[in-house]
């Protein structure tokens, strides 16, 4: 990973990495717990997924696979719905590095005040 600030790779400590899963697990959690949108999502991603078979095998699988247009249609779908998740949970992940610097900031008293 490039740094914004020069061209120096950032080598990231092994803490961080742990730290990032839990991070995505409470994203995770917290979409399904709290967002109507995100929650429809993941079910029409679960009922393509088990009304087509053919779109695990499509996407997991090496070698030939031959669908119909029905199948064609809901694996459009399919990756529709999946970029919608995916994009939801890139949002959230980016919302809480804010909120996340920002309560680092306070703590170490770089920011003051609520209104910094």
């Amino acid at each position: 990973m490039k740094s914004l600030f020069s061209e120096n790779d950032i080598v990231l400590p092994e803490w961080l990495e742990i730290l990032l899963e839990k991070v995505d697990r409470d994203t995770v959690q917290e979409l399904l717990a709290e967002h109507e949108e995100y929650q429809t999502f993941c079910a029409k991603r679960k009922e393509l997924l088990n009304q087509y078979p053919v779109i695990e095998k499509l996407l997991d699988d090496n070698g030939e696979v031959r669908i119909s247009e029905q199948e064609h249609q809901a694996v459009l779908e399919y990756l529709q719905v999946r970029d919608k998740i995916e994009n939801k949970e890139r949002l959230y992940h980016y919302l809480y590095g804010h909120i996340h610097c920002y309560e680092y900031m306070k703590k170490i008293g770089v920011i003051k005040h609520e209104n910094q």
